[in-house]
């Protein structure tokens, strides 16, 4: 080995050697430049996620999740038939008896899916949902109604605050982080926007206000 390959690779031990001992994880990235916006993060979140193509009933309370539920099948013309992740034991309260929600991964023939969110970015009016045991993934993609009930404390301002969050948690970061803007669409085929194209055509939030 020459000399100037083996001091090299010395200070690469060093540098190593002397990073992050306290806290065995490695240097955070420094600050950077983010988008500065005069609104109130909230209100700028619920006109982004409007402008994407999302539908949006807010309500005062959790318990008031089921008859908001309720309404949209309704005016959807939908069968009262929900799939859904651990909203269900989260929520805390008794959901109506018309609703027949089903605990489990979405199948294809599934219509309606309901799941919770971790965060809502203010920034780009967009949806970060985890994936996990009790979260499945096929619940954001295979229902043609996506309805996403959202606390308004889980609003940050920005990206990089959405991952903060999610570290904040002290949880091992999960396999799949899905951040959803609108609707799933496309104009691939002679630039004629498409909705459904490749997960739900509809995206309704219950905003827990």
């Amino acid at each position: 080995m020459s000399e100037a390959r083996t001091a090299i690779l010395s200070a690469i031990r060093i540098g190593h050697a002397g990073r992050g001992k306290t806290t065995g994880r490695p240097d955070p990235l420094p600050a950077h430049p983010r988008p500065q916006f005069e609104q109130d993060p909230v209100v700028r979140f619920l006109a982004r996620l409007g402008a994407s193509g999302a539908t949006i009933e807010q309500v005062s309370r959790v318990a008031e999740t089921g008859a908001a539920l309720l309404r949209y099948l309704d005016a959807q013309q939908m069968p009262r038939v929900v799939v859904t992740d651990d909203v269900i034991s989260d929520a805390g309260f008794a959901w109506p008896a018309e609703l027949d929600l089903q605990q489990r991964p979405a199948r294809d023939g599934d219509r309606v899916s309901l799941t919770g969110a971790f965060a809502a970015v203010a920034e780009t009016g967009s949806l970060v949902l985890r994936s996990g045991a009790r979260r499945p993934t096929t619940l954001n993609f295979l229902p043609e109604h996506h309805i996403v009930l959202l606390h308004r404390a889980a609003v940050v301002p920005h990206f990089e605050d959405a991952w903060t969050k999610l570290r904040a948690t002290g949880e091992a970061l999960p396999r799949t982080v899905n951040i959803i803007t609108g609707p799933s669409r496309t104009a691939d085929v002679e630039q004629t926007i498409a909705m459904g194209a490749h997960g739900p055509r509809c995206l309704h939030v219950i905003f827990v206000s």
